[in-house]
Parts: structure tokens; sequence; C-alpha cells
């Protein structure tokens, strides 16, 4: 019987471990589903945006586990289409996408998809990125935009009074210019009279 040999042994060991410690130290999530949909990994990261405490709550359970209920039939289609050609792409361009904690509350997400083939079968890869603080800061943007609108109709309003303010004020200055030079020209002829 012949010994093992310890180096391709180690060498084996290595590259699953590498395999680790890319899978599971990732600073993104990652989930992996097979062809009917079902969860077959997830990354220490995804499990802890999910609020899931061991891959087990999530292994063999649907991908729509972790979607809000209103996008499940839309998803069942997209699922369907992807596995008749899945492409490294985005998910949901031009969407918003949001995902389901287990606590039932909802978060945006942005989704990368992969896919592999196997002995095994065909595979999806998730890549998934919890945006909470980028859509906060587009929606502060937004606010801040439409505050600064309202200011600036605001100040166009109160330009558009002082001018109106301003054109009075010029016309009745105007009227009592024109009064004044009347009432000198009567008193300038009354006192022309008065010489004579």
């Amino acid at each position: 019987m012949a010994a093992p040999n310890t180096n391709q042994e180690a060498g084996l060991l290595n590259e699953t471990e590498k395999f680790e410690a890319l899978f599971q130290y990732a600073s993104m999530g990652i989930l992996v589903a097979n062809s009917k949909s079902e969860i077959i990994l997830a990354n220490n990261f995804l499990l802890n945006l999910f609020g899931y405490n061991t891959a087990d709550e999530l292994i063999g359970k649907k991908i729509e586990t972790l979607i809000p209920s209103r996008y499940h039939s839309n998803h069942h289609k997209h699922t369907s289409n992807y596995q008749k050609q899945p492409e490294r792409r985005p998910m949901g361009i031009g969407k918003d996408l949001f995902a389901l904690r287990k606590d039932g509350t909802e978060f945006p997400v942005e989704i990368s998809l992969s896919h592999y083939a196997s002995t095994d079968g065909n595979f999806a890869i998730a890549f998934v990125s919890d945006i909470t603080r980028r859509k906060k800061i587009e929606q502060d943007v937004i606010d801040q935009k439409e505050e600064l609108a309202a200011i600036n109709l605001k100040i166009e309003e109160l330009n558009d009074d002082l001018e109106k303010k301003v054109d009075l004020r010029t016309k009745q200055l105007q009227d009592t210019l024109t009064e004044l030079e009347a009432s000198k020209e009567e008193l300038t002829k009354a006192l022309s009279k008065e010489k004579n």
C-alpha cells in the first residue's frame, strides 16, 4: 500500500482554505443557487446582511426567501429567463432592488449575477451589496434639491413682490413730483401776479 502524498494533500487543503478565505471573508454577500433556485451556499457576510446566524437557516430554501413577496412572480420569470441564457451582468439595471431580512425588514440592494456549470449542474452566483447608505445620500441630495427649488421659488416671489412695490413707490414719487411741479408753477404764477 502506497503512502499518501502529503504534498499533494497539503496543496489540496491549501486550495480549499483559499476558497474558504475568499468566500467566507469577502466584504460582500455571496450566494450560490442551483437550477431549482435553491440556495446551496451563503457566505458569512450575506448571513449577517440578512440577519441569519448560520448557513443552515438558508441552505435548501428558495432564493425568494430573501426577496419581498411582491416581487416573487416577476422573479420566477427572470430566474427562468436567466437559466435559459445565463450571463455575467448586474441585476435590475435601472430599477430599485430590495431584499428581505429574516426579521421581515426590507433594504435596498445591488446585485451582480454570474454562473458556472459543473458535472453537478448549473449554478447561479449572486454578489449582493447593501446600498442603504448610498440610497440615503441620494435621497438627501433629492430632498436638498427640492428644498433649494422651493427656496428659489420663494426668492423669485419675493423679488416679484419687491419689484411691484418698487414700481408702485416709483409711480407714487413721480405723481408726487408731478403734483409738486404743478404746485410750483401755480405758486410761481401767483407770485408773478402779486408782483405785477
